[in-house]
């Protein structure tokens, strides 16, 4: 259904999005920027792994074909040492 929202592996195309919603404060707001980082940063991921791999990855969110933001993972693992 069109009016769902879906989390779907993300398209070139969504680096806009993407970018947007991690480099310009203006977007993010001031409650979800986290600062400035690597401009570059997706577009290297994006043709390294198309932004999903064993240690994690991002989804879209979206809203029929209309991108609303994304979802990221990454792999932890549990220390299992008692004392740090």
């Amino acid at each position: 259904m069109a009016d769902e929202l879906e989390l779907r592996p993300p398209g070139e195309d969504d680096l806009a999005v993407i970018e947007a919603l991690t480099q310009d404060p203006d977007t993010t707001g001031e409650f979800a920027w986290f600062g400035w980082h690597n401009p570059l940063r997706w577009r290297r991921r994006w043709a390294e792994t198309r932004l999903i791999d064993e240690d994690g990855g991002v989804l879209m969110v979206v809203l029929g074909p209309r991108p609303l933001g994304f979802v990221s993972w990454r792999r932890r693992l549990l220390r299992t040492d008692p004392f740090p």
